[in-house]
């Protein structure tokens, strides 16, 4: 596993987890269907000896397999360059772009937190975040259903929120409920913003720095133009699925993390 990519999948799985289990990690980084894969325009990988032996491989190279074989690159130019595959999905621009470079990232939110301070310089006030009373509802009511009627207390609110994976799901459900929108605090939306992105806490500014929850819910359109952003994400979209298949074995075996 690449050195980065590396980096990412412990802010997914715990290291010490992986290490305990290294031989159903490797299995789960591994699927069945690109060792056995028979359409045409697949490159052979090599598998080392360790690998080998836990795939329980006989030959040291997997025919049919859509990766290609280890090698590294001393820069992304040079990987650009070599353009691997010439996957027609990828723009070239995006192979190879770091995705741990958090200095796009960065930009954007010192851009949003230097116009909420002059926005407050200027009077402007945040929304207030008063918890909006609740009222009793009859189970034989014949008046008709409206959203606007549906009132929650806050931590309810906010572990719906939690069950929902992605910032776009829980921008519809604010769309269904906008008047939810007041109750949820500023601190939900940056740890939200982070843990979803598995960033680290203390490169941010504090929740009441900026509209955190304006930065969260756009967060494809206000990081899109990065390519180490967007690598990023196509990363840590495989990553989870290695920790699914992972903690899968994990079940499967009876093993209790």
């Amino acid at each position: 596993m690449h050195e980065r990519c590396w980096q990412l999948m412990t802010r997914i799985l715990d290291a010490d987890v992986i290490k305990r289990n290294m031989d159903i990690f490797v299995r789960a980084m591994f699927k069945a269907k690109l060792l056995t894969c028979a359409e045409p325009g697949f490159d052979s990988i090599l598998v080392s000896h360790e690998v080998r032996a836990v795939l329980d491989l006989a030959s040291p190279v997997a025919k049919k397999a859509s990766t290609l074989p280890p090698r590294f690159h001393p820069n992304t130019e040079t990987f650009r360059a070599m353009d691997h595959g010439n996957p027609s999905h990828i723009i070239r621009d995006f192979l190879g772009a770091d995705p741990l470079n958090n200095s796009y990232i960065d930009n954007v939110i010192a851009k949003y937190t230097a116009k909420y301070t002059k926005q407050r310089e200027k009077g402007f006030k945040p929304i207030s975040q008063s918890t909006i009373a609740t009222h009793n509802m009859s189970r034989r009511s014949q008046a008709p259903f409206k959203t606007s009627n549906v009132f929650l207390p806050t931590e309810l609110i906010l572990n719906i929120a939690d069950h929902m994976k992605h910032h776009g799901d829980i921008r519809n459900l604010f769309l269904v409920f906008p008047h939810w929108h007041p109750m949820v605090p500023d601190s939900y939306w940056r740890r939200r913003f982070i843990d979803d992105n598995y960033l680290e806490n203390d490169q941010f500014p504090a929740a009441d720095a900026l509209d955190w929850q304006h930065v969260y819910l756009n967060t494809d359109k206000l990081f899109r133009p990065s390519f180490g952003w967007r690598n990023r994400q196509h990363i840590s979209r495989q990553l989870e699925s290695v920790k699914e298949r992972f903690l899968l074995r994990l079940e499967r075996k009876g093993i209790q993390e």
